[in-house]
């Protein structure tokens, strides 16, 4: 009971907060901030890191699935683009949530935008400026491209109240090919 017992640890911590700057504002410890401080690794938010997301999603798709399903899942490709159009404001914690929460309410294991549980709003209210700049030019140009397109989508829509084929016709394109980007990009 009362011997000392030696132990050699390590200590891993993790925060979405500048702790140096807390430290100078006085709202948390110095002493505390230099022994978790010895090498630190800043890890850029996911909407910054391009091509993880697919692997995060794919890599929780197959594990979650397996774990309540017995086998793994799989993402849809409208899934795949809502994923990557998403902001990530909860970071890794909030994809790895969403695909539980698609595996959960799925019934055919190929997880859909639907299944996913992620407010639209994001992806609505995005703008060119929220694009994402990592990788090539023809990349960014391609997503820079979406979200131009999926907002003139939505304001011919509204401007239709809602009438997919006066929608269609406004902006020069046919009636199945407005349903199929509709279904791109969830609306």
């Amino acid at each position: 009971g009362r011997a000392p017992i030696s132990v050699d640890v390590r200590v891993v911590a993790a925060t979405n907060r500048d702790l140096k700057a807390a430290v100078d504002a006085g709202e948390f410890r110095g002493d505390l901030y230099f022994r978790l401080a010895v090498f630190p690794l800043e890890v850029p938010p996911l909407r910054e890191r391009g091509d993880d997301v697919e692997l995060l999603a794919r890599h929780f798709a197959a594990q979650v699935g397996k774990e309540l399903r017995g086998r793994e899942a799989t993402l849809s490709p409208s899934t795949l683009e809502t994923l990557k159009q998403h902001r990530w404001p909860g970071n890794v914690r909030e994809l790895e949530n969403a695909i539980e929460r698609a595996c959960i309410l799925t019934d055919t294991l190929v997880l859909e935008p639907k299944d996913l549980g992620l407010t639209p709003s994001d992806a609505a209210n995005e703008t060119v400026a929220d694009v994402d700049l990592s990788g090539t030019l023809s990349d960014v140009a391609h997503r820079a491209l979406r979200v131009v397109e999926r907002k003139k989508i939505q304001k011919a829509l509204e401007t239709n109240d809602g009438n997919k084929g006066r929608a269609a016709e406004d902006l020069g394109i046919s009636y199945k090919t407005l349903l199929n980007k509709m279904k791109e990009y969830t609306l």
